[in-house]
């Protein structure tokens, strides 16, 4: 039952991300990781060796672009305005791809599927919605719809 470090080829679920150097149990590693390309045997002196570059991946990028995005929209009202009647309903409802587009004009580059918008905007007046980059974060932004 003796231990032995690997180095992963791959990402693997509940192991680690690829380059990284985990400990596993030895049967493991050698009936199924390293025959498999999984994974591959690390012994001291190539671990002495080796020099990992640091590379942002795509969590990191995601919490940076989150980071600008909040700077961006910090205090910012978006205004949209769109036809609507005389008694302030709109012809149209306004959608992520319309909140996208104005945004895109104030230099703010963002995919509308990241854009979630909890009602249905059909009237004139403020709303909020909310822009989801990151799982368990959300950026709060204000939208005004005026009549054109």
């Amino acid at each position: 039952m003796g231990l032995t470090k690997i180095k992963l080829v791959t990402n693997w679920q509940n192991l680690g991300k690829e380059n990284d150097i985990v400990l596993v149990k030895t049967g493991f590693a050698r009936n199924y990781l390293i025959p498999n390309a999984i994974a591959l045997p690390i012994s001291m002196s190539t671990l002495k060796h080796e020099k990992k570059p640091y590379t942002m991946n795509k969590e990191d990028s995601l919490i940076l672009l989150h980071r600008e995005i909040t700077e961006q929209l910090k205090n910012m009202e978006l205004i949209i305005r769109a036809k609507a009647t005389d008694k302030g309903r709109l012809f149209a409802s306004i959608n992520s791809q319309n909140v996208a587009n104005e945004l895109s004009q104030r230099g703010v580059s963002i995919n509308h599927k990241k854009i979630l918008i909890p009602m249905t905007i059909k009237n004139l007046g403020p709303h909020t919605v909310y822009i989801n980059i990151l799982k368990n974060s959300k950026i709060k932004l204000n939208v005004v719809i005026h009549a054109e």
